[in-house]
């Protein structure tokens, strides 16, 4: 039988409309007798989120792979309501078109993309019919950031999966080599990843654990074919990566070279190895700079691998290949291990940092190092905290943000590049009310309760997600 390429499914994702947009459409297959099988649509496209400010990308995904070479000039048309044309410059990876508009759309507005049946995949079919595509762009999109290195992982609201900056992900997501190689410096979806458990953007890689338990890594230590399930978190560091199951066990791969495994060994490991205690009582963990550290259900904290800035917080220089309790045996709720310091806010909400300090990262109020956990000097309560690579951020109980240590790129999102070793407000006119925050390297990414995205400090690589163009910002700007 004639095989008839089906248009699978529609992901209209306009960050920003102005920029923000998201969204997805199911378009049914309904089989007909023999060659006369067809695809229609049976609903109409819905509304679809989107952000107000930038350009981004609609995104289609088709039943078959794609062949970029029967693209034409008009093969895809996008207007807005009153019929006036929007240039697009369009991406091809297997299945998937990415349409990115050359111009923002309008939050509130509505637009038809058209795609012409002259688009083939590589067998030669072409679509079993023109598509004219109705979506108006609205707000309220985002739910969860992560920032790495110099990419950054996101989640929107629907649980679909975006990503921009220097970008190792797109080879396992997309199986395009050559994508994996380019800077995206705007929020492109990940059509393959959908309801995420957990993710997490390293230093050098990025990695999740699926709807169903699995885990999909890329970048430095990937794994390949791994088929086990029941993992329900993940946390990749610098050079190694962790994981944890659903029956409280640990587990991490990659570098040892410093113990960050917990293995009391040496070796470094192609493929999730338990630590050494072997015990089923952890509950959350963070992956930092060849350290590692994990909570334990009774709120205990513990450590181990690097520890030349008394990172581990056990009131030693020396490193450790096995979990070790940080020395105060407080009881802790949230951990964030960063380059060289750790951050985490005990069960009364306060936040303590210990390492490295040269750049007030700790936000004692001093430049000291510490191999013990010392007090934020404002002495504050706090929901959230993450390090950067040699700065922190934090939401307060009143969900404000605050940030302290280095500032080079404006990473404190406090128009200055004057580095601060005290909690410091971020720009006053956009402090809250926030829901997530995350610190990179040299940037830092925020969403706030209204679903809105921002972003600040550096930007080399796209991972502001607001365009290379626009460059560093000292203040927060929107990631449309």
């Amino acid at each position: 039988m004639k095989f008839i390429m089906i248009l699978a499914t529609l992901i209209l994702f306009l960050s920003g409309c102005e920029d923000k947009g998201y969204g997805t459409q199911d378009i049914d297959s309904i089989m007909g007798v023999g060659a006369t099988a067809k695809v229609i649509l049976t609903s109409s496209v819905p509304a679809i989120n989107a952000n107000i400010a930038q350009k981004s990308f609609i995104t289609v995904s088709f039943s078959s792979q794609m062949d970029a070479d029967t693209l034409q000039s008009d093969s895809v048309i996008l207007k807005d309501n009153n019929g006036i044309d929007i240039s697009v410059s369009l991406l091809v990876s297997e299945n998937h078109l990415f349409i990115r508009p050359r111009s923002s759309l309008v939050d509130g507005m509505g637009y038809q993309l058209t795609l012409k049946s002259s688009f083939k995949d590589i067998f030669g079919n072409a679509l079993a019919q023109e598509y004219l595509l109705d979506f108006t762009c609205t707000s309220d999109f985002w739910l969860s950031v992560a920032a790495g290195k110099t990419h950054v992982i996101a989640v929107s609201k629907a649980n679909d999966v975006y990503v921009w900056g220097n970008n190792p992900l797109l080879d396992v997501m997309l199986n395009e080599t050559n994508l994996s190689k380019i800077s995206i410096d705007i929020p492109l979806p990940l059509p393959k990843v959908k309801k995420p458990l957990s993710y997490s953007a390293g230093s050098y890689a990025s990695g999740m654990i699926d709807s169903a338990g699995k885990i999909v890594t890329s970048g430095l230590n990937k794994l390949d074919n791994v088929e086990e399930n029941g993992y329900t978190q993940i946390s990749l560091g610098a050079n190694h990566e962790m994981v944890l199951k659903d029956d409280g066990t640990l587990y991490s791969w990659g570098s040892n070279d410093n113990g960050q495994l917990g293995t009391l060994g040496v070796f470094s490991k192609q493929k999730p190895t338990q630590e050494y205690s072997q015990s089923m009582e952890w509950i959350s963990i963070s992956a930092g700079n060849s350290f590692s550290l994990a909570l334990k259900l009774d709120g205990s904290m513990w450590g181990w691998g690097r520890n030349d800035y008394g990172q581990i917080g056990n009131k030693e220089f020396q490193e450790r290949r096995q979990p070790v309790r940080e020395d105060t045996n407080g009881t802790w709720k949230m951990i964030s291990a960063g380059s060289s310091f750790s951050a985490a806010i005990r069960g009364d909400n306060t936040l303590w940092s210990w390492g490295k300090n040269d750049s007030g990262e700790l936000g004692d109020g001093t430049n000291i190092s510490s191999n013990i956990a010392v007090q934020e000097s404002t002495l504050s309560s706090w929901t959230q905290v993450s390090t950067g690579f040699s700065h922190t951020v934090g939401i307060n109980n009143a969900k404000e943000i605050f940030s302290w240590g280095s500032n080079r790129y404006g990473e404190l999102g406090d128009n200055s590049t004057v580095n601060k070793n005290s909690p410091t407000a971020i720009d006053k006119t956009l402090n809250g009310p926030w829901i997530d925050v995350s610190g990179g390297d040299g940037f830092t990414l925020a969403v706030g309760v209204d679903g809105t995205l921002w972003s600040w400090g550096h930007n080399a690589h796209g991972e502001l997600g607001i365009g290379l163009e626009k460059g560093d910002s000292l203040i927060p700007v929107e990631v449309k």
